[in-house]
């Protein structure tokens, strides 16, 4: 349940990077995706959306986006801990937002 002064804050991997790291052959296509975590033995399930499907959802329950923010990593992480995966830095890989009920 969500106050009056309260806000929903929504962080999911950004609808872009699945399209690409998945090799979805069409963005628009919707629905489950599993991400096989070979260090940890572990296969991550979850729905993939697009970035319509995500605002649209917040627009018909009645929300605004308040903020939205596709963050890169901290410049100093990245120094310190180098990946060969470029994406984490060249690509929106997360995707935050907040958003307030309408009034």
């Amino acid at each position: 349940m969500l106050g009056p002064a309260g806000s929903l804050v929504l962080s999911t991997h950004h609808p872009f990077i699945d399209w690409q790291w998945f090799e979805l052959a069409d963005y628009y296509e919707t629905g489950i995706v599993e991400d096989r975590w070979e260090q940890f033995g572990a296969t991550l399930r979850f729905r993939r959306r697009t970035m319509e499907d995500i605002m649209r959802g917040l627009e018909e329950t009645g929300f605004l986006i308040r903020r939205y923010r596709e963050p890169r990593p901290d410049p100093d992480v990245v120094r310190s801990h180098p990946s060969s995966d470029p994406d984490w830095v060249t690509k929106p890989t997360f995707l935050f937002l907040e958003a307030v009920p309408a009034p």
